[in-house]
């Protein structure tokens, strides 16, 4: 009878595992990195420049944006200008990064990225114009 139990609880556990590994684009248990240099418009670090990076726990709509948006975390600039997000992936893929105080909006605000576009350039080496 306890092997019967045991053996139980082990195809439990292993389903969980396999669900957890086939039925979403990001693991229950994974994390996300964005970091990166933000600089002025002359290419000078930037010190004390806030960004944000928000993920949304369902497949977004492209058109309509996240219907369970969430904070991962936030990051202020050092004086060299760098900056480091880690957090809980967004189980859908989609990430929306932002610069507070910034007016409008420097990435579009609808179009979600998915975690490798946060590694390109576009989203590592930042240069804001006045």
């Amino acid at each position: 009878m306890k092997t019967l139990k045991r053996l139980f609880i082990i195809a439990i556990f292993l389903g969980l595992v396999f669900l957890n590994t086939t039925c979403g684009k990001q693991s229950l248990f994974s994390n996300v990195t964005w970091e990166g240099h933000v600089y002025d418009s002359i290419g000078n670090p930037a010190k004390g420049i806030t960004l944000v990076l928000d993920g949304c726990y369902q497949d977004a709509d492209h058109s309509a944006g996240c219907a369970s948006p969430f904070t991962i975390g936030t990051s202020t600039t050092d004086a060299s200008g760098h900056f480091s997000i880690k957090g809980k992936a967004a189980t859908s893929g989609w990430y929306w990064p932002g610069i507070s105080g910034i007016n409008g909006s420097y990435w579009d605000p609808v179009q979600p990225v998915q975690a490798d576009e946060l590694k390109s350039s576009h989203y590592t080496e930042i240069y804001l114009q006045h």
